[in-house]
């Protein structure tokens, strides 16, 4: 008892002493331990958690526009073995997993497996087999391109004003086009950009309003759009909106002296039609009270105008929009009793203003100029050539030189509320400059 109780005293002192032996001891039995193990096991087997599974399609499907419903994400659990020191650093990351869709022709749920296979060749390890498969549906897509219809249903105008449907215009673009299952693409039939509910209030003036697309199938009935894939964009429709009104038709005669009568002219002038419906983009319609086609100048009419008359297009202030079907307008004159004749003008009938500094410019002596006259027969006959009156204006001549020159000159008929006019602007006089 004694030297039990001794040898329990004394094992602190020996373990101490002895330490350094005891842990080599250790050390060579761990060495010899493994050792052994890879002399007697040489392979192990191990676990490689959550491989991450992909889904890509088969060229023969991506022709078919066949495509899984869903996205797809899920892992597998690959086994492996091999030696202990070669697998001990093996990750996911060295592992390619992935459906093997050669067997998938069609729309469906197919049942495919898993392949897989380490991302670089190697004897260090083999993958163990496995039996895993998945349950995927398998859709066909399609697209289809569309014009999107402005829906204004709900739109109100501003009392006098109306919508000029004709010319609203879809933002950034007319067209959208759509892509989901084919199934549901097939039953989509039209697109309405819907902006009543963007603005409650009546419009006053041609506005851009935001708006919502929906869709529609052949019977014009709503389809959900989930499932429906398209760029998301901000849509605007610009609604023109415009006063209408329908006005009688003129045009303003010009270049006529101030003592031409323009009344006896305009009085005899009709149009057909007579009067255009015509849509404004604001209230300043509202002052017209007619529309003027153009000018006329009055030195431009001939006697076949007078006989024939005049086709005039219809050109409006901008902004303004044409709402009849003519692009032109027929003018008629109603002048029966007018008649054309020619007066030779002598030269001392002509005189020369605005003449330059420094230079004399006369009109050279006997000189008769055939001047045509249009107006009513009463009136020609009355009319002589001591009532027609020729100017020559140096004004903004800057050629000017001594000699003889040809220079076109205006004639005129003397009185007050001459209701007869000189035709043609070509009438050349010879005058002598010193």
């Amino acid at each position: 008892m004694r030297g039990a109780k001794e040898a329990l005293l004394n094992f602190p002192r020996l373990l101490l002493t002895n330490l350094g032996t005891i842990v080599f001891a250790l050390v060579l039995a761990l060495i010899v331990w493994f050792a052994i193990s890879f002399q007697l096991f040489p392979d192990v087997t191990r676990t490689i958690h959550d491989v991450p599974i992909t889904a890509e399609v088969t060229d023969y499907m991506r022709d078919l526009k066949l495509v899984l419903s869903a996205e797809f994400e899920d892992t597998i659990n690959v086994e492996i073995t091999g030696k202990r020191y070669e697998i001990g650093g093996v990750s996911p990351d060295d592992f390619i997993a992935k459906l093997d869709f050669s067997e998938v022709r069609d729309v469906g749920v197919h049942t495919v497996p898993v392949l897989v296979q380490p991302r670089v060749l190697a004897d260090d390890f083999t993958v163990m087999p496995h039996n895993m498969t998945v349950n995927v549906t398998v859709i066909q897509t399609a697209e289809k391109r569309l014009t999107i219809i402005p829906d204004l249903e709900g739109l109100i105008p501003a009392e006098g004003m109306m919508i000029n449907r004709d010319n609203v215009v879809v933002l950034p673009d007319r067209f959208i086009t759509i892509h989901g299952e084919r199934s549901l693409i097939d039953t989509v039939d039209s697109v309405h950009l819907l902006v009543a509910s963007a603005h409650e209030q009546p419009i006053e003036q041609t506005s851009d309003l935001p708006g919502e697309l929906a869709f529609f199938d052949r019977d014009g009935l709503p389809i959900d759009a989930v499932g429906i894939d398209y760029e998301e964009r901000a849509f605007t429709v610009t609604v023109p909106i415009f006063m209408h009104r329908t006005l009688p038709l003129g045009v303003e005669i010009i270049n006529a002296p101030d003592n031409f009568d323009l009344n006896s002219l305009l009085s005899k002038m009709t149009f057909n039609p007579q009067r255009l419906p015509i849509a404004a983009p604001d209230s300043t319609i509202d002052s017209l009270d007619r529309m003027t086609l153009g000018t006329i100048s009055l030195s431009g009419i001939t006697l076949e105008d007078l006989e024939q008359g005049r086709v005039l297009g219809v050109t409006l202030p901008p902004g303004y929009v044409n709402d009849s079907d003519y692009d032109s307008v027929e003018l008629k004159f109603n002048c029966d009793d007018y008649e054309v004749r020619q007066f030779n003008v002598p030269s001392d009938n002509i005189s020369v203003i605005n003449a330059p500094n420094g230079f004399t410019i006369t009109v050279r002596r006997n000189q008769r100029i055939p001047v045509t006259v249009i107006g009513p027969a009463d009136v020609l006959e009355t009319l002589t050539v001591a009532d027609i009156r020729g100017t020559i204006n140096y004004a903004g001549i800057l050629d000017v030189s001594p000699g003889t020159k040809i220079i076109g000159g205006m004639f005129t008929i003397d009185g007050a509320n001459v209701s007869a006019w000189v035709t043609g602007t070509s009438y050349e006089v010879e005058v002598v400059i010193r």
